[in-house]
């Protein structure tokens, strides 16, 4: 049955609106639903009354199919100016002060489309007709929008003076800047401010030859080497990187700021293309210092963008530490400030990935506690926030979704909730098999997708202990006694001890073979294990270790042994100035299996 048969047209809008507008499911899943809704109501519209609601139908269609996640982003951008084109076309003839202050939203957000189509002359007619039916006394918003989108169109025109292009850009920023205030605005503000800085600086050029001016072997430079970056050719990030380097050499610290400024970054991001660990440092340094650029700081959404690539740069590093995850957590989360109140979907995606991946990362091996499982709530749906927009951003490297598999992984171990637990591990193997059909050829990649198998089994295998387990065994097996892991994936470094004790929990638990045979595989995990961390290591894993030991031990009747192992774990707990749940649970067993061993 088709939607328009099944509701009337008011529903349909209704529905649509609730569904474009949705906080929770699935983001693009809902706004497809919307369009449908919208496209079903369109179709079904009969009478006077029903009339009335085409623009604003026609005007929620647009913003759908702008914010559309599904399909190719040029059709749906194409399809989003037609709704546009059409619901303008529909209102211009209309008096109603409803119809006007709609007229001048729809008018505003075509502007903004065929900016983006890179056509700053009908982006400034379009904007300048928003204009004359816009107001600031009744759309304050929209007023700014406006005015924001006819400064950038005028930045942009290839024709006409450059002088009266640009104060009249200058006069359009301010105009919104009447409108855009600090408390309610803050992020679109900046990003007028931004836009005015380099206009007015762009302008006194022209204003004042000779001030300003940029040495043209500069500019040619930083063309040049821009070009380079995009190029998908053999050596033209290692050319980029070598332009940018000899233009910073000209262009000494205090000159030439606009073209500094971007080099820097440029450099920074260059040098994080070309996925190498070494390179890291040197971009997080020219990142630091693209934010030190008076020109680039007084941009800011410029800085933003920086920040974000900069979160980027910290975990890019070789084995990133705690003090690298927190400065990407806290160059993350100051790009995020500026990106998401402005709307810039491209970079504000990148961020959202950035700083989830660092929070997962900080998360990662903590004790489970409330803020732990916070912090990767938090992760988790910025990751997939990132995700969300791979139609802007692309989808490069696995490592975003390797994050989300690991993430779903610990939450399933926290969570007391049934359904939580399946959605979790229904979302990890989603995540795990997107990663192999887009990286799988990728070695490092392989390896990194094995050790989270074994994670997921490992969180299967305590509530499966047949088939999951015997599954779990063959994967680590294999896992352990493959090469060795190569240290380019700092993200998803391999971590041998967590597998071999979770292999000797799996042997000892073991319903297939010989149990013998089993609790002395279990034995020598777990021995491993113990010489791994030491006679120094963590209390709470010293204890552990040492109760599973003893378990092992008391599996194969060696009764001294397992009630020396289950000593060992009560004077590791001892020591702990304050203890934990898992501490109460670890006293209980090692008490049980001291009692019940043969010394107890």
């Amino acid at each position: 049955m088709n939607l328009e048969d099944a509701y009337s047209v008011p529903e349909l809008y209704d529905m649509g609106l609730q569904l474009a507008q949705l906080p929770h499911g699935d983001r693009a899943e809902n706004i497809d639903r919307s369009i449908s809704c919208f496209a079903a109501a369109l179709r079904a519209i009969s009478g006077p009354a029903e009339t009335e609601l085409i623009g604003g139908l026609l005007y929620e269609l647009g913003i759908s199919f702008q914010e559309r996640v599904n399909g190719d982003p040029l059709e749906n951008r194409q399809n989003a100016r037609a709704a546009y084109e059409e619901g303008a076309r529909f209102l211009s003839g209309r008096t109603g002060v409803g119809d006007r202050r709609l007229l001048g939203l729809t008018l505003g957000n075509l502007a903004g489309i065929h900016l983006l189509s890179e056509d700053a002359e009908k982006a400034l007619e379009t904007a300048k007709a928003a204009a004359e039916v816009q107001s600031p006394e009744t759309d304050r918003r929209a007023w700014g929008v406006t005015h924001q989108t006819m400064g950038d169109a005028c930045q942009s025109l290839r024709g006409g003076s450059p002088r009266d292009n640009l104060r009249a850009a200058v006069a359009a920023y301010l105009t919104a800047l009447e409108v855009r205030d600090q408390a309610s605005e803050a992020g679109l503000r900046a990003r007028t401010e931004g836009s005015l800085v380099i206009a007015r600086r762009r302008l006194a050029e022209l204003d004042e030859p000779g001030t300003g001016r940029t040495d043209p072997e500069i500019a040619a430079l930083y063309h040049r080497a821009t070009e380079l970056v995009t190029a998908d050719e053999e050596g033209s990030l290692r050319e980029a990187v070598r332009l940018y380097q000899e233009l910073l050499d000209r262009a000494a610290p205090g000159t030439h700021g606009e073209y500094r400024g971007g080099a820097l970054h440029n450099l920074g991001t260059a040098l994080l293309a070309g996925a190498d660990p070494d390179d890291a440092p040197a971009a997080v340094a020219a990142f630091e210092a693209a934010l030190r650029v008076p020109e680039r700081a007084a941009d800011p959404l410029g800085t933003a963008i920086t920040q974000g690539n900069l979160a980027a740069a910290h975990l890019a590093r070789r084995s990133p530490g705690e003090a690298d995850v927190a400065r990407a957590i806290a160059a993350g989360e100051a790009a995020l400030t500026v990106l998401t109140p402005i709307g810039a979907a491209d970079h504000w995606a990148r961020a959202c990935t950035n700083l989830g991946m660092a929070l997962v990362v900080r998360e990662q091996g903590r004790p489970h506690g409330e803020q732990e499982e916070a912090g990767l709530r938090r992760g988790v749906e910025l990751l997939e926030s990132g995700l969300s927009r791979t139609d802007l951003t692309g989808e490069r490297s696995p490592d975003p979704r390797v994050m989300l598999v690991l993430a779903y992984s610990e939450l399933t171990a926290m969570t007391d909730s049934r359904q939580e637990r399946r959605d979790f591990t229904r979302l990890s193997g989603l995540h795990a098999d997107r990663v192999r059909e887009s990286f799988g050829d990728d070695r490092g990649v392989r390896r990194a997708l094995e050790t989270i198998t074994v994670l997921l089994y490992t969180q299967q295998s305590a509530r499966d202990p047949g088939e999951q387990t015997e599954q779990f065994i063959a994967r680590a097996e294999a896992l352990l006694a493959g090469p060795a892991p190569r240290d380019d994936k700092p993200l998803v470094a391999f971590d041998e001890m967590t597998v071999r004790w979770d292999l000797g929990r799996a042997y000892l638990h073991r319903l297939e073979g010989d149990r013998p045979a089993n609790a002395e595989r279990a034995r020598t995990c777990f021995a491993d294990v113990r010489d791994a961390l030491g006679a120094d290591g963590p209390d709470p894993k010293v204890a552990k270790i040492h109760r599973d030991l003893g378990d092992a031990c008391d599996a194969l009747g060696d009764g001294p042994a397992a009630a020396a192992h289950y000593r060992a774990a009560l004077r590791a707990l001892s020591r702990r100035a304050a203890s934990s749940q898992d501490d109460e649970i670890v006293f209980a067993s090692a008490t049980w299996g001291l009692v019940n061993s043969d010394q107890g």
